[in-house]
């Protein structure tokens, strides 16, 4: 692999990571933080949604109604 293709993946991997990360948080937005119910909103089983949740370092908790 030349230094060029590995640049290129390397900036395509995170613009996909930001992507996902963007999907992700809006999501969680929408249903207050409910891994569960943010994965049905994707289309994802909840093992991956945890996956990528714990990859991209995202805190549910942070989009929990607070009472």
């Amino acid at each position: 692999m030349t230094v060029y293709m590995d640049i290129t993946c390397q900036l395509l991997c995170r613009l996909v990571d930001s992507y996902e990360r963007e999907l992700i948080v809006e999501s969680l937005k929408r249903n207050h933080g409910n891994m569960s119910a943010a994965a049905r909103d994707l289309d994802l089983s909840p093992r991956v949604i945890h996956y990528k949740i714990r990859k991209l370092g995202i805190t549910p908790e942070w989009y929990q109604d607070k009472v």
